[in-house]
């Protein structure tokens, strides 16, 4: 993506439980200051992750009609869109080199059985690097998936699903693409939006901008552009990795929203990183991380890794290396002359 479709972009929104929209709201009432309320922000990360003896998650397709939908019924709903291809195969990195897409989305463009589609891109993506089994069924699934193209993208995180009410739905599809079905299944694995990580973040938002963007764009309030975009979590709040520029779970954000001209870029892929996290939060799958990334991607893993390193991390790198050096070489020096001298 580039600047020019910034009016197209769409992302999803992370959204809690009632219960915990309530809270939140009260602790924006009580705080003295936007950073007081970011502080008193619950986190839902670490308590959200799926038990480590889960043997299944299972999955059910509801109709809008007969299950809520954000607190609605749809009767007859638009069904999601696929998105432009354009706009997938237009994305570029930063330095404008064009990013990989996910050999599905070739496979499955324009596919019109869209559940067909997502239990696909599941069974493919998930599936093999998870130890648990993800299962259909018609009644009684633990994530609720519906699909109604004009109420957004978006998930309920983790287990908070089950918490839910049972005739509500926890995900949506409001369009369609492999990096989105991926995305939002990431959520329900407890996976965080990537500009949101506390740790190695090198975003600094121009707040009056975004929430410009955010009002025009997605017709987003103060609070929800906050809480989907601004917010940061505490690094005790998320078990998680450094911030990974190639996560699925990044959405493109141009540098004009940004003081420092560093934007991000719109993500087509899982990363290793986001392998390598759903491996270490649940291991045991059938594939290894760098099997699966071999096998699905064709690339290995440290390769992947080696070529995003930021010119700031490469540049401490070889700062640290140069250091070490130089110590190992004075106190080789050191010792030599000091062994001299005893002679």
């Amino acid at each position: 993506m580039t600047e020019n479709t910034l009016g197209d972009l769409r992302i999803c929104v992370e959204r809690p439980l009632p219960s915990e929209e309530h809270a939140i709201r009260v602790m924006h009432e009580k705080s003295h200051s936007p950073y007081h309320y970011k502080r008193l922000q619950a986190a839902f990360q670490t308590s959200k992750l799926w038990p480590k003896n889960v043997k299944e998650i299972k999955i059910q397709f509801v109709n809008p009609a007969q299950f809520s939908v954000a607190g609605q019924r749809y009767i007859k709903p638009p069904l999601p869109q696929w998105t432009p291809k354009q706009l997938l195969e237009g994305a570029t990195d930063n330095k404008g080199n064009p990013l990989p897409v996910d050999p599905l989305e070739e496979k499955l463009y324009g596919e019109t059985d869209l559940v067909s589609v997502i239990k696909t891109v599941y069974m493919e993506r998930i599936q093999p690097i998870i130890p648990f089994k993800l299962t259909f069924v018609e009644t009684g699934g633990d994530v609720r998936i519906s699909l109604v193209g004009n109420a957004g993208s978006w998930s309920l995180v983790g287990t908070d699903c089950l918490r839910a009410p049972p005739d509500s739905a926890t995900l949506n599809y409001g369009w369609i693409d492999i990096p989105t079905v991926i995305h939002e299944f990431g959520h329900v694995l407890g996976m965080i939006h990537e500009h949101e990580n506390p740790r190695g973040n090198t975003i600094e938002w121009d707040e009056p901008k975004v929430y410009s963007w955010a009002a025009q764009t997605q017709g987003w309030d103060r609070e929800t552009t906050y809480n989907n975009i601004i917010m940061r979590y505490s690094k005790d709040q998320v078990n998680g990795s450094d911030y990974d520029p190639l996560s699925v779970m990044l959405y493109f954000f141009p540098a004009s929203l940004t003081k420092n001209g560093v934007g991000t870029q719109q993500n087509m892929r899982l990363s290793p990183i986001d392998v390598e996290w759903i491996e270490k939060q649940y291991p045991g799958g059938e594939l290894s991380p760098s099997k699966f990334y071999k096998k699905v991607y064709g690339q290995n893993i440290s390769d992947v890794v080696e070529g995003s390193f930021a010119p700031s991390n490469k540049i401490m790198f070889y700062f640290i290396f140069l250091l070490v050096a130089v110590l190992i070489v004075l106190g080789i020096w050191y010792f030599t002359k000091r062994k001299n001298n005893k002679k």
